[in-house]
């Protein structure tokens, strides 16, 4: 028993992580296309299209996959392993002898 519960607690990290990094390549691959479309739309058209300044969403949305993605995952992490070290602790007294 105890080794089944340790292989669904791996395969669940396994699967939290391979989620948020797919998750964070996605969101860095769009903002990225997005700020370069909008890099050569500047280009092109200078006067009549604005380039893209700091306050752009597409650079918010890769900064959050760079910064904010992996603080998910981190506290995803802490609380798995807080969850699974309170779990294996039991009450003196009320389980079974």
């Amino acid at each position: 028993m105890r080794r089944l519960v340790r292989t669904r607690f791996t395969r669940a990290i396994v699967i939290w992580s391979a989620c948020l990094v797919l998750l964070a390549v996605v969101i860095a691959a769009e903002a990225t296309w997005s700020l370069i479309r909008a890099d050569e739309a500047c280009f092109m058209a200078y006067p009549s299209t604005p380039c893209p300044t700091v306050g752009d969403p597409a650079l918010t949305r890769l900064s959050f996959a760079f910064i904010g993605v992996p603080l998910i995952w981190f506290v995803g992490m802490a609380a798995a392993f807080v969850g699974r070290e309170l779990g294996r602790r039991r009450v003196p007294g009320s389980g079974a002898r």
